[in-house]
Formats: structure tokens, C-alpha cells, sequence
């Protein structure tokens, strides 16, 4: 692993140091200078007080020292000389050729597959289900890690990084290396995000109430080396329910208060809108249309939208989260998920949903999630779901937008 699985710390910097990264969308290396930076760890203690002098029997009894309030996290200092954004518009993003607006997160490692389970299982049910978008987890920069993404790249697919340690968990201390990224960013990647639902305990080891401050101070800092490394940042997706609705409103908060908005110029949004047992056109903070709450939230703050990328989306097989809505049959699963792919098709949803990635294709060596497989689920007798077969003989589509700035 890199330096950026290790970016931990407190609030000092080093001299910035000249470093190259990767190429801007125009292609041409930009140089920049780059800081360590550490965060602060702030205690919620008073300093200890000096020992006490043993006192006269007239005194009166000094009264208990006032507990200092914890500081408001502060931004460091941001990366300089990063290039303009080119994407000004929706329409000016990448995005992959064709696109059919979905595709999987593969699998639930943060390393890559076996490269014959590749070859043999990954590659073609990717291809057979119509998918050209997908969704990688990696922990590092290794020559297999390289090898697994420029196969993919190298087969059209417009490739979602999620680039972070599995522990400790990335927030709120995780920074990436964008020396690291600029591998990645050279072999065709631009959609990176470099943390994973921060509202949730299991992935924040902040035991401040998770501070949105934090999240946000985070974000920025990697943000700007993602720029650095040629690539387009993604916001943290949430988990479902009100907590990352919450946290999201409060990271833009401190970004506005903080004079930090633009670190959102040439970024993009990661969410989980995953419709748990919920019917499609229900609207809530743990539906598939929690993306519109999203896109609603930064057209308040920045006055347009920025693409939302549903790096984790889908009908699990047997959900039953909401006892309102019955539980996903096998024949749900099909239904709901085949109506989420025909939505691109008929350019039902916003412009701004880029894509959903279905989670997950399959384990492919982790065996974890197996509720969610679509290929060999084991909660199915070890088949495939009832959609896979139905998607594999539909014909393939080119997704529709409602702007015709989209036309290609």
C-alpha cells in the first residue's frame, strides 16, 4: 500500500513539495505543489491543571475549571496551480460508449479477482447483461490492481473507482496519495471516490457524532489531489435513512462557511439510492429516488446539478427493511431492477443520474452479501436470479436523456 492509506494525523503541514500529476482532461501535466497534511484530534478534555499548593484552612475552595469547547475544524491549506474544470455542463462529463446508464459494483473485495475468474466469468456476464458502467473497489496501486482496471477500461467500460483501505476504516482520516491515482487516471479511469458512507460507525472511527465538519474537511483535501491525479472527485456516498441526508446537508454547510464550494467545480456525487423493499416512486431518504433529494440539495447550494453516480443501487433478494412493502421475491427483484434499466431506456429519470451499479454481479471469491449476488446466489439454490437471464436476451440500448445537449 501507499503513502495514502496512511494519511492519519494532526494539524500540521510540511513545506509543500513539488510533485508531478497526472494529466488534465486536456492532456497536458500540470504541476502543482503538494502538502502533508495532518488533521487535528481535538480533545474533548480540559488541559490538566498544574498541582495544587495545599491551601491555608481560610481559603475558599477554588471552583472546578470550565471545560474548553472543541474548536470548529478548521480547512487546511488547499492544493494551488489546479487547472480549470472542463466539465461546465451535465452534457460535458465522461461517460462511456455506448452507455446504458447501469451496470454492478463487481464484487465485495477490495482487491482484484483471480485474473481466470476474470476472463472466464466476469468479463462475459458483464458484457451478455448489457453493463458499461462498473463499480471497483480497490485498496492499492498493485501491478494486478493496475492490470484488473486497464482490462476493463480496455473493454469500453466506464470504470467508478472506489479507492480506500478496509482498515482502518476511511473516515474521518483517509487522504489518497495522487501519485497513486495518477496510475490509474493514466490508464483511462476519471470517476474516483476515496471513502464510503461516513454516517455510518463501521466506517468512522470519529467519535465526535461524526461531525459533518470533518467529512467535509476530508472531502476537500482529497478532492483537490484527485484533481491533481486527473481525475473527477465524488462525494462520499451515504448509507439509507436521515443520518446521511443530514451529513450531507452539514458538509456543504461547512464547505459555503468555509469559502470551499469550488472544490464541487468538476466533481461529481456517489450515492447508495437503494430501494430496499420500496416501490420505485417513492419518494424518501432511503429510496431509489433519494437521488432526487440529493440532486435537489446541491442545486440549493450551487445552483445546478453535478452527475450522480449510483456506485451501489438495486433490489436485494429478500429485503423486507420496510414492514409496510412486502419482501423482494425473486420475481420482485426482477421487476424493480428491470424497471430501474428501463428507465435509462426511455430517459425516465433526471439527466443528472448518470448510471446505477448494481450491487454486486456476484462474490467472485469473498463469499459475503450473498442476499445480493446475481450470478450463483447462494440464498437461490447456487442460481443465477430469475433477471439475469431475462436482461441477457433483451436487446442492448443506448440510454436517453431528456436534453439534447446529451446527443452524440
Amino acid at each position: 500500500m501507499g503513502d495514502g492509506l496512511l494519511s492519519w494525523a494532526r494539524l500540521q503541514t510540511s513545506e509543500p513539495t513539488p510533485t508531478a500529476v497526472g494529466p488534465d482532461p486536456a492532456g497536458s501535466p500540470t504541476p502543482v505543489a503538494t502538502r502533508t497534511l495532518r488533521f487535528p484530534v481535538v480533545s474533548n478534555h480540559s488541559a490538566p491543571q498544574a498541582a495544587a499548593v495545599r491551601p491555608s484552612p481560610t481559603l475558599s475552595p477554588r471552583p472546578s475549571p470550565t471545560p474548553s469547547p472543541t474548536p470548529a475544524p478548521q480547512l487546511p491549506p488547499r492544493l494551488q496551480g489546479l487547472p480549470p474544470s472542463p466539465y461546465k455542463r451535465l452534457a460535458d462529463y465522461p461517460r462511456p460508449k455506448p452507455d446504458s446508464g447501469y451496470g454492478f459494483h463487481i464484487n465485495a473485495a477490495a482487491y482484484p479477482p483471480d485474473p481466470a475468474v476474470f476472463e472466464q466469468q466476469i468479463l462475459p456476464n458483464l458484457k451478455a447483461l448489457g453493463a458499461t458502467w462498473v463499480t471497483v473497489w480497490l485498496a492499492n496501486a498493485s501491478p494486478a490492481s493496475l492490470d484488473y482496471v486497464k482490462k476493463l477500461v480496455d473493454n469500453g467500460f466506464e470504470v467508478v473507482l472506489r479507492y480506500h483501505p478496509v482498515i482502518p476504516p476511511p473516515h474521518p482520516h483517509y487522504v489518497p496519495d495522487q501519485n497513486e491515482l495518477a496510475q490509474f487516471t493514466r490508464l483511462g479511469v476519471r470517476y474516483i471516490v476515496t471513502g464510503n458512507e461516513p454516517n455510518l460507525k463501521n466506517e468512522n472511527v470519529d467519535d465526535r457524532v461524526h461531525s459533518p465538519a470533518e467529512i467535509a474537511r476530508q472531502w476537500v483535501v482529497s478532492a483537490d489531489r484527485i484533481k491533481a491525479a486527473g481525475g473527477i472527485p465524488l462525494l462520499y456516498p451515504m448509507s439509507s435513512g436521515p443520518s446521511g441526508m443530514e451529513m450531507l446537508r452539514g458538509m456543504l454547510e461547512w464547505m459555503k462557511a468555509n469559502n470551499a464550494l469550488d472544490a464541487l467545480d468538476g466533481a461529481a456525487v456517489a450515492v447508495h439510492n437503494r430501494p430496499l423493499n420500496k416501490p420505485l416512486d417513492l419518494i424518501d431518504d432511503s429510496s431509489f429516488r433519494t437521488y432526487e433529494l440529493v440532486d435537489d440539495l446541491i442545486r440549493q447550494y450551487l445552483g445546478r446539478s453535478l452527475p450522480i453516480l449510483g456506485t451501489e443501487a438495486g433490489y436485494t433478494f429478500g429485503d423486507l427493511v420496510d414492514p409496510r412493502f412486502p419482501r423482494v421475491t425473486p420475481e420482485a427483484h426482477m421487476n424493480g431492477n428491470l424497471e430501474i434499466i428501463f428507465g435509462f431506456r426511455d430517459g425516465r429519470w433526471r439527466d443528472s443520474l448518470f448510471c446505477q451499479n448494481f450491487w454486486i454481479l456476484s462474490g467472485f471469491g469473498t463469499r459475503t452479501f450473498f442476499a445480493d449476488w446475481w450470478i450463483e446466489n447462494p440464498l437461490y439454490f447456487g442460481r443465477d436470479l430469475p433477471i439475469v437471464e431475462v436482461l441477457k436476451n433483451l436487446p442492448k440500448f443506448e440510454r436517453k436523456f431528456q436534453s439534447p445537449e446529451f446527443q452524440r
